[in-house]
C-alpha cells in the first residue's frame, strides 16, 4: 500500500527496485551466509618488511568494503590460521597488504568476502523506503531567504 504523502514517482521507483531484489537463498538461514573466495597466493614484500605481502590483481576489482573484511589464510581456508588485513595499498594492478608480523612468509592466500546476491539493491530499497521528508522533491514552495 502506498504512503499517502509519498510522491507517485517514488512509489514507482521503489516497485522497480523491489523487482530487482533476488529471493533469499533457501539453503542458508535468511540468505545471509558469508563466504569468501580465494584470489591467489600472496608473496612477501621485501621492500616493506615483515607482515607485508603483495598480490597481482590482473584487472580484478576489489571493493573497499570487501578489503575491510579480507584476510590471509592457507589455500584450504581459515579453519586453522587466519590473518586479518591491517593495512592495504594499491599501486596499479598490485595490492600490498599488511598483517601481523608473525604471519608465515609462505603458504598464504588472499581471501575476500563474496557479496550476497542483491546486497546493493536491498540497500537501495531500504534507503528509498525510509525517505519520509518530501518537501524538497514535491515542489512545495519555500519562503525566500531574507537578507
Amino acid at each position: 500500500m502506498a504512503d499517502p504523502q509519498r510522491p507517485d514517482w517514488l512509489d514507482e521507483l521503489i516497485a522497480v527496485v523491489w523487482r530487482l531484489c533476488p529471493e533469499p537463498e533457501k539453503d542458508s538461514p535468511g540468505g545471509t551466509a558469508r563466504r569468501a573466495r580465494n584470489l591467489g597466493c600472496v608473496s612477501p614484500d621485501a621492500e616493506l618488511g615483515p607482515g607485508w605481502f603483495w598480490i597481482g590483481l590482473a584487472s580484478r576489482a576489489i571493493e573497499d568494503d570487501q578489503l575491510e573484511a579480507a584476510f590471509l589464510a592457507p589455500a584450504e581456508g581459515a579453519r586453522q590460521h587466519k590473518f586479518q588485513l591491517i593495512e592495504t595499498i594499491q599501486i596499479g594492478n598490485v595490492l600490498k597488504v599488511r598483517v601481523a608480523k608473525h604471519a608465515p612468509a609462505t603458504g598464504l592466500f588472499l581471501w575476500v568476502p563474496v557479496r550476497p546476491p542483491g546486497l546493493l539493491e536491498k540497500s537501495l530499497l531500504e534507503g528509498l523506503t525510509s525517505i519520509d521528508q518530501f518537501t524538497l522533491v514535491s515542489g512545495s514552495p519555500r519562503a525566500a531567504p531574507t537578507r
